[in-house]
């Protein structure tokens, strides 16, 4: 890949991405996490203030690897 390719590449990734705006009221999604032959699940939330939120899945589970 050429120079100009690669920034022709990014240039229109960052041009047609997608930015939530002031209205943006968050979003929740169900979670598969597989560690070796383990699968957890849990949520994930992004509230309205871009903050995210981990739930049913404990940290020191997805410290681990």
């Amino acid at each position: 890949m050429t120079e100009q390719n690669a920034r022709d590449l990014f240039k229109a990734a960052y041009e047609h991405r997608y930015t939530w705006d002031s209205n943006f009221p968050g979003c929740s999604a169900n979670v598969e996490l597989k560690q070796g032959s383990e699968i957890y699940n849990g949520q994930i939330s992004i509230k309205p203030d871009l903050t995210v939120e981990v739930a049913g899945i404990s940290d020191e589970v997805r410290l681990v690897g």
